[in-house]
């Protein structure tokens, strides 16, 4: 590999690794707030027979 590869190389997992160490101190510091809303169904999921 040459110089200019490496340093590529480097820099691409930098941004890469330092963004996801940046999101999780972040969302560590500031956890997301429970609305009571979600995304999963509450009621429970009924199955029949055919």
């Amino acid at each position: 590999m040459t110089a200019t590869a490496l340093v590529v190389l480097i820099v691409s997992l930098a941004v890469v690794w330092g963004g996801l160490a940046a999101s999780t101190v972040y969302l560590r510091r500031h956890p997301e707030e429970d609305d009571g809303a979600s995304a999963t169904p509450t009621a429970p999921i009924v199955m029949h027979d055919l």
